[in-house]
């Protein structure tokens, strides 16, 4: 599995052909960009049309403003560009990722309730999926 921090450093110093992508939100601050958001995200080798969402993470200071739901329709925008079927994810179930899982859900993710061959949880885990296309609607 990839690390958001290998991401990001592919992200930065890499030749631009790395499969995963790297996106961040930023503010001015001082006339310096000061990252105050990120999400991770990439295609699942051996898996065409599918993707999974690494990771997504928002400053305090700036969560609830709409920064990480803005960063996962430009994921899904770029994956849907890209002809994209299915955002996958997987997050733990206990109490502390609460908001985790409702922010998914605020995001049209919804519980993946089979098992697939790519994503079994681990113990303690659910995975995710959002589905891309003119009939995710009806799915999600």
């Amino acid at each position: 599995m990839t690390s958001a921090e290998s991401m990001a450093w592919d992200s930065a110093y890499g030749n631009g052909s790395e499969p995963d992508t790297f996106l961040k939100a930023t503010i001015k601050k001082a006339g310096q960009d000061q990252v105050i958001g990120f999400i991770c995200f990439g295609p699942i080798p051996y898996w065409p049309g599918n993707y999974e969402m690494y990771a997504i993470a928002v400053d305090p200071d700036f969560q609830r403003l709409g920064i990480g739901s803005a960063l996962i329709a430009e994921m899904n925008r770029m994956i849907d560009y890209e002809n994209g079927q299915c955002i996958f994810l997987e997050t733990k179930t206990d109490r502390a990722f609460e908001n985790a899982r409702l922010f998914c859900e605020a995001n049209n993710f919804i519980p993946e309730h089979r098992y697939i061959k790519q994503f079994i949880p681990e113990g303690g885990g659910i995975v995710y999926r959002y589905d891309m296309g003119p009939d995710a609607d009806e799915l999600n």
